[in-house]
């Protein structure tokens, strides 16, 4: 079987599905998250390529699923649309994923901070793509006409440098830093400080926080 995760990132979404699939590409447009991706998961099953949504990496009707986690809101649905159809089975399924991240901190404290670091660190989202994500991906084509939709919430722990490291997966990380014209690291320890400014201390970067987080699936079987 051929599970092909579009959007990949550095394989955070990719890592969860190794062992559900004989074989796992994960695919992005930015060269230093599929580098990071490579280094940090090395499984037989999983390989990473540098592309895009509108050439998937596979042949006609060879793909058993795909998914976008966190991606769909950068795509033209209609470009993604043709290439799931392309590349799928028949009966092979397209699932598209929302994550509302980092979801809900059940410490009051942290809440706020994160409320304000979220306010900073949007200035650089792609204000369309952003806006469409923040509706819940509402309207949302999907290709086939067997359509499902699933929404659930989970509870995570969390330490501080977990939250910095799923900060430095979004798009709003790379946009940044390449404004700022910023190595990974050096942007990495720009939003340290950022949260150091908003009252972050060392015993806060001790503590595991709590987080409660809603996923939407939107799944359409070919």
């Amino acid at each position: 079987s051929l599970w092909i995760d579009v959007g990949c990132g550095p394989g955070t979404s990719t890592k969860k599905f190794i062992g559900h699939a004989d074989k796992i590409i994960g695919v992005d447009v930015s060269e230093s998250q599929i580098k990071v991706a490579k280094e940090t998961i090395i499984h037989p099953s999983v390989s990473f390529v540098r592309g895009s949504y509108e050439s998937l990496p596979a042949c006609n009707e060879t793909v058993d699923i795909i998914t976008a986690v966190q991606a769909a809101h950068y795509f033209d649905m209609a470009v993604f649309s043709k290439e799931a159809k392309r590349v799928l089975k028949p009966g092979g399924i397209l699932a598209v994923i929302r994550i509302d991240s980092p979801g809900v901190c059940t410490s009051p404290k942290f809440r706020d901070i994160l409320q304000e670091f979220d306010k900073y660190i949007c200035q650089f989202a792609d204000s369309k793509s952003y806006r469409f994500w923040q509706s819940g991906y509402k309207g949302l084509p999907l290709p086939f006409t067997e359509q499902h939709r699933l929404v659930f919430r989970e509870s995570y722990k969390r330490t501080f440098d977990d939250i910095i490291n799923l900060f430095t997966t979004y798009s709003h990380f790379e946009n940044f830093r390449k404004e700022k014209e910023l190595s990974v690291d050096e942007a990495r320890a720009v939003f340290v400080n950022r949260f150091e400014e908003y009252g972050i201390d060392d015993e806060d970067k001790k503590e595991v926080f709590s987080f409660d987080v809603d996923t939407l699936i939107l799944a359409s079987r070919k």
